[in-house]
């Protein structure tokens, strides 16, 4: 009858997934268009070859150069399902590319615990539950704005969970025997996949190459602890080199090719020693991670977040349970030391990504709670010994801090509404979507968002029969 239950509670949960993919639909009443994206729409929907949009930086990224052009396709992709819908007169301001992202992580999630026993697949599945539950991931999913941190999520997540069943998966969790690594096929499988995961983070966004870079340390700490096969050293080396020379050689001579002129590499210089002698930067990046940490689990105060965290880490123990306990434990520290690093250089870069309240909650930190998924979903997997006991308070605690996610939503909404950014989007959001709905543009609408719906009517024929009649004289 236990498992029965279990095995109940699990189905129950996994179908749950779904109305929590689509909640950024209805809490956002069908989503809200950043300002920026008022001219990206635009740019990639005009007269002119796919190739051309996609390798053009200075129109794509504000004049920098970032070598994430897989970023743009998608966005490319975005717009030409936002125009789809503008055609049957649905303003849909949810990107398509944040719904595939959160689809996929479920995907990732679903597959990484098929195998696994109910109760412990259950623990998995509610994690899941807290992650598309959190504010960060529903503001990120629910704002048309740039494909990269929704997408960067779900491939980091899968590149977590490869490397924690290739180097670090218990035997307890059905590995083959012999290893993971048994056979020429296996590695050569191995190999491809790693690379084929890097140079995605990589080509997806600056974020993705910096732990492409982390992910080759630790497979490289790996082959010299562990004395193995020196194919995956190849395979992710192979994936960092070729991912310089894409942003070295490759990226600016398809830019020069396609549209004729040179990007220019000065965002890309970064002054790494002055970051790293500035303590400031770090002890900001380590308050946003901490912020985006305590929304993830509910919003817990922040002392009973590190009691719970460090009971969590006591009884899993994940590193002792590995297959190489040395590596899992590098792995557990060199990720969110990556993290904490990433995001100094990122606040000495961008001060607004720690000043602005709304951009603490929304769209940057997101990696970060992806990170915590998979890593919390690698530990999950070693608590397969922990005990039914053990398994059912886990699962206890992770569904009420599911029930408290979503009673913050509104809570959370409200202190963005006062930040400058976020208050600005979501007014003129709402006042397009109403204009949009009845033909009547707003007066208050500013430049950007009334050229928007202009442009919108372009592409939605039954709103250019609305905005025609609204303009026709009253005959008395």
């Amino acid at each position: 009858m236990g498992n029965r239950i279990v095995r109940a509670a699990l189905l129950c949960a996994r179908l749950l997934v779904i109305p929590a993919l689509i909640a950024p639909f209805w809490f956002w009443n069908n989503g809200l268009l950043e300002l920026e994206a008022t001219q990206f729409v635009q740019r990639y929907l005009a007269d002119r070859p796919i190739l051309q949009k996609v390798f053009d930086p200075h129109i794509n990224d504000i004049g920098t150069y970032q070598a994430r052009e897989l970023s743009y396709f998608f966005d490319y992709l975005d717009a030409r399902v936002f125009a789809f819908f503008m055609n049957l007169d649905r303003a849909i301001f949810v990107p398509a590319s944040s719904v595939g992202a959160g689809f996929l992580t479920a995907l990732v999630i679903v597959w990484q615990t098929r195998r696994w026993p109910a109760a412990t697949a259950l623990a998995a599945t509610l994690l899941l539950l807290l992650y598309l539950t959190n504010f960060i991931y529903v503001v990120t999913s629910g704002v048309f704005y740039r494909s990269t941190k929704p997408l960067l999520a779900p491939v980091l997540i899968a590149t977590v969970l490869y490397l924690f069943n290739v180097l670090a998966r218990p035997a307890s969790l059905g590995e083959a025997p012999g290893g993971a690594l048994q056979s020429r096929a296996q590695r050569a499988r191995h190999a491809v996949t790693l690379f084929t995961l890097l140079c995605t983070l990589s080509l997806l966004d600056r974020q993705g190459f910096f732990l492409a870079v982390v992910g080759l340390a630790i497979v490289v700490m790996y082959w010299i602890s562990r004395k193995a096969s020196g194919g995956l050293v190849i395979a992710a080396g192979s994936a960092v080199v070729s991912m310089v020379v894409y942003n070295m050689l490759v990226g600016p001579a398809l830019i020069r090719a396609l549209n004729g002129y040179n990007p220019s590499f000065q965002y890309q210089n970064v002054r790494l020693a002055e970051i790293l002698t500035t303590p400031q930067h770090f002890v900001r990046a380590a308050e946003i991670l901490w912020q985006a940490t305590r929304v993830l689990v509910g919003g817990l105060p922040s002392a009973l977040a590190v009691i719970l965290l460090a009971v969590a880490l006591w009884r899993l123990q994940p590193w002792r349970r590995a297959r190489h306990p040395t590596v899992g434990m590098l792995v557990v520290v060199a990720l969110p030391a990556a993290f904490l690093l990433m995001f100094a250089i990122m606040v000495a870069r961008h001060p607004a990504i720690y000043d602005l309240t709304d951009h603490r909650l929304w769209y940057y930190p997101l990696p970060w709670q992806a990170l915590l998924l998979a890593g919390g979903t690698c530990a999950i997997g070693y608590s397969i010994r922990a005990g039914k006991a053990g398994t059912a308070l886990l699962c206890g605690i992770l569904a009420l801090a599911t029930v408290s996610n979503v009673t913050q939503w509104n809570s959370y909404r409200r202190d963005m509404s006062f930040s400058q950014w976020f208050r600005v989007v979501s007014q003129q959001s709402e006042a397009l979507k109403a204009s949009l709905q009845d033909g009547r543009p707003r007066p208050f609408l500013s430049p950007e968002y009334a050229d928007f719906y202009q442009y919108c009517l372009r592409l939605s024929p039954a709103l250019k029969v609305r905005d025609a009649a609204t303009r026709q004289p009253v005959v008395r």
